[in-house]
């Protein structure tokens, strides 16, 4: 019997060894060392970003990387929603971000920001960055000293985040570069200068379906200049 509980003890230390040596083998040898490193997804956020933030090296081991730590420090970036980390053998490392969607650029006085569809800010515009591409809104608000947006009133962010919602659904977004939020009047205008204008209340998300199908129709007919307008009674007005 104590040859027997002898035995298994020897097996058990013997297994327990074995382990140890695979982990060592698996930790120190150059097999497994991430020199295939693939970084996906990632637009506004730098490549040598990603790679300076988790100190990634081709000679490190992909068994030396803490992957929950790394999507945690990702993930502090404001321009992040998510990111997905997975190894694949025997030296590779995968890396996909998923960017916050950018809504548009909010803009009073001299202060713009980049929001999300939400009307919440991810970031400062910079003033040597290329935003032609965004959608520009005219908004009253500021920002509290933990950069969070108050609106100058939250009827207007309400009204915003209903045009942001249509504007996203419908066939407007490369349609419409700018949106003026006003006391009683929304303004659209399109790159080529046309302007759609309708009330400050709570159509508006008719109004923008009405619009989808006028811009189709003027697309048709070639015009691209003038004012859509809304506010003279139930159906809309073109003025040239």
């Amino acid at each position: 019997m104590k040859r027997l509980k002898k035995g298994a003890l020897i097996n058990i230390f013997i297994l327990i060894l074995i382990i140890i040596v695979l982990l060592y083998t698996l930790l120190n040898s150059n097999v497994f060392n991430s020199n295939k490193i693939k970084i996906e997804g990632n637009d506004k956020i730098s490549k040598d970003y990603i790679i300076k933030s988790l100190d990634l090296r081709e000679d490190k081991n992909i068994f030396m990387y803490n992957l929950k730590d790394m999507e945690k420090e990702l993930k502090e970036n404001k321009y992040i929603e998510d990111v997905k980390l997975k190894r694949e053998f025997p030296n590779k490392l995968n890396i996909i971000i998923i960017e916050k969607e950018i809504a548009g650029i909010i803009q009073s006085d001299d202060l713009k920001c980049y929001i999300d569809n939400k009307c919440e800010f991810i970031d400062k515009v910079k003033k040597d960055e290329e935003i032609d591409n965004y959608l520009m809104i005219d908004i009253g608000y500021k920002l509290d000293k933990n950069n969070n947006i108050k609106f100058k009133k939250e009827k207007h962010k309400n009204n915003l985040l209903k045009v942001l919602k249509n504007i996203k659904s419908l066939t407007l977004y490369k349609k419409i570069n700018k949106v003026k939020i006003e006391e009683d009047y929304i303004r659209m205008y399109t790159p080529k200068g046309l302007e759609i204008v309708f009330l400050n209340n709570k159509n508006i998300e008719d109004n923008m379906k009405k619009t989808e199908a006028i811009l189709i129709d003027l697309q048709s007919r070639k015009i691209s200049k003038g004012t859509v307008d809304f506010t003279q009674g139930k159906n809309p007005i073109y003025m040239p």
